[in-house]
């Protein structure tokens, strides 16, 4: 047994080196910050403190992914918005201005008007 763990420990770092640890795979969208967030929440739960993982970490995961996502989405009509402006439909463009505005009151972000 201990000459198998020596192996897998060598082939683990030899491609970790090699081909690099991915994370966050598939959400390119979620902050460094909301992903140390999802790892303390991990590391809390594989720990077995159930108070800190329900209460404390469940409800400031949710909210900072919730929160990533909006911003993703506002950049995204804003991105929309401007390449409007850049070829010429005013209207289309101002409609996603309008949306990003009414998203933002809604999420209680400040889009600088």
């Amino acid at each position: 047994m201990d000459s198998w763990d020596n192996f897998k420990e060598e082939v683990n770092s030899s491609a970790a080196k090699i081909v690099g640890v991915r994370s966050t795979v598939g959400h390119e969208w979620i902050s460094n910050d909301t992903v140390q967030l999802v790892e303390k929440k991990r590391s809390a739960r594989l720990a077995g403190n159930q108070a800190e993982y329900r209460q404390l970490l469940s409800k400031e995961c949710r909210k900072a992914v919730r929160h990533d996502k909006q911003k993703i989405k506002a950049e995204d009509k804003a991105r929309k918005g401007e390449a409007d402006l850049q070829r010429g439909p005013i209207q289309d463009a101002f409609a996603h201005f309008r949306q990003l505005a009414q998203s933002a009151q809604c999420a209680g972000v400040d889009i600088g008007h």
